[in-house]
């Protein structure tokens, strides 16, 4: 949490006193733990002064949060005003700069700032020479006078005094390649720091023909970025392939077929008949799951013609027994080396209170560790059937139904819930939906510690709790449970969410 503050009073401290002294005074003012460094206080006293002396008044001066980061992404902004369809940035800079990278950062706040304002007010302040720079129409980098600088800064109307954080959602910045292609192949989107460090690092070993691993939990981007990092190898090398682990969803297609000449996603079903060794390299999606005899193929194509391969993985969201035993990354680590694995740790599609949900879920122990209010609903039904009328209602308010995959030769429940036109966990491995909606039936229940269990699964090979778990993590936004004939773990849940707003 971090509350804007009206940067006059945070400029009235002496300019001689300690830089702890400072950040205390603004911890106590933003209630915040955040900090300015030595040369950013300098330039903000600077700012400040130079703006009194252009008659900007002390009204105009309040409502900033300083020094703020996006929850999840750290992306930061030194200055930082908003009000209703509006926006005010201010970057600080001590020394004079090269007009790209001001123009870089400028349009990476854009975009950051975009759904709070159309046209936000964009500035950066260089404090030794007190010069402005701005992006004009075109996003281009330009200087312009101190006093329209002033003229900018006093035109911003009413502003926000609430929670910053509260204006901000990270999910919103993580583009999924396959749910939403169009904006992913217009490079709508921006990494995180730490996805940048690793695509670089990454791109370096792929020149040199090298494997690497790649891994990360649900929400940390793990899947964007090996897209975004194959796009750009195809853009600049062609032959480039990208083997994705589960059904080809629709967006598949739609890469596929801009990008043609230059890559390929297919499935790994395809791939033991896919001539793989005519790509200049491999990216594999959802490594944990592929046959070990592809695996295997693809090991010994990168040994044999020296492909560069990236293998994307998670094995804590195997779905079967199969998958489990077979380890494959135990395997991968056997030939790839320790320096280059990346291992992704910011999750930035997750929403907070969701996870907490989630963790406490699946493990009632858990409860206090909830982020409320949980964007989440749990509803009762009967039957089978009085569940499909809940989740057809739901589909009607934008939910995405995932029903947990059934058996091909065993009937069961699993069928009575599956629902015409909407899909099973398998076949949304790698996608995410802003709002989720799933079932929970009689063969779940909560064991002696508290951790919830499933009795059985049609198919002897799959864990139900795994297809639950991958199909929750799914979501981006809003979560829905429908909890069938089954009040014991209905009263769970309740309890668990009781106190939610």
């Amino acid at each position: 949490m971090i509350n804007p503050i009206n940067i006059f009073y945070l400029t009235r401290i002496d300019k001689d006193a300690s830089l702890e002294d400072f950040n205390q005074y603004l911890h106590i003012l933003s209630n915040s733990n955040t900090s300015l460094k030595n040369r950013e206080r300098k330039s903000l006293y600077k700012l400040v002064d130079l703006l009194l002396k252009y008659d900007v008044s002390i009204d105009d001066l309040d409502g900033f949060t300083v020094s703020y980061s996006i929850p999840q992404i750290a992306k930061e902004f030194d200055l930082l005003k908003i009000g209703i369809g509006s926006v005010l940035n201010i970057e600080l800079k001590s020394e004079p700069i090269e007009l790209d990278k001001i123009a870089s950062q400028l349009k990476r706040n854009k975009y950051y700032l975009k759904h709070l304002s159309a046209l936000p007010i964009l500035l950066t302040y260089e404090s030794q020479t007190d010069r402005w720079y701005t992006l004009d129409t075109n996003d281009n980098c330009v200087e312009i006078a101190c006093r329209e600088a002033k003229k900018r800064i006093s035109s911003f109307g009413n502003y926000f005094s609430d929670n910053t954080d509260s204006h901000f959602s990270p999910s919103s910045y993580l583009v999924s390649p396959i749910n939403q292609c169009d904006a992913f192949l217009r490079k709508e989107y921006f990494l995180t720091s730490q996805q940048e460090e690793f695509k670089r690092n990454i791109s370096k070993q792929l020149a040199n023909n090298k494997m690497v691993k790649l891994t990360g939990g649900a929400g940390t981007g793990k899947t964007l970025l090996l897209y975004d990092i194959a796009r750009d190898f195809a853009e600049s090398n062609g032959n480039t392939c990208v083997i994705h682990s589960g059904n080809l969803a629709s967006g598949h297609y739609v890469i596929n077929q801009h990008m043609a000449d230059k890559m390929d996603i297919i499935s790994a079903k395809q791939a033991p008949s896919t001539d793989l060794s005519r790509y200049k390299a491999l990216f594999i999606d959802e490594a944990h799951r592929l046959y070990a005899h592809t695996l295997n193929q693809i090991i010994e194509i990168h040994g044999t013609h020296q492909i560069g391969v990236v293998f994307s993985l998670d094995s804590r969201q195997s779905l079967s027994k199969t998958e489990i035993r077979s380890n494959n990354e135990g395997r991968i680590d056997k030939f790839v080396p320790s320096d280059l694995h990346y291992s992704l740790t910011n999750k930035i599609r997750t929403n907070r209170e969701l996870a907490s949900f989630i963790r406490a879920m699946l493990d009632l122990r858990r409860k206090n560790d909830l982020i409320r209010p949980c964007p989440v609903k749990v509803l009762y039904a009967k039957s089978t059937d009085e569940a499909r009328l809940v989740i057809q209602n739901l589909r009607k308010h934008n939910f995405t139904y995932i029903s947990l995959t059934n058996s091909k030769y065993t009937a069961s429940v699993f069928d009575e819930l599956t629902i015409l036109g909407c899909q099973n966990t398998h076949a949304v491995i790698g996608q995410e939906f802003d709002n989720v909606v799933v079932a929970i039936s009689k063969s779940f229940f909560y064991d002696d510690e508290n951790a919830l269990q499933a009795t059985f699964h049609p198919n002897k090979n799959y864990l139900s709790i795994r297809l639950l778990f991958e199909s929750v993590t799914r979501v981006r936004n809003n979560l829905a449970i429908v909890v069938v004939d089954n009040c014991d773990v209905f009263s769970k849940l309740v309890t668990l969410l009781d106190g939610n707003d």
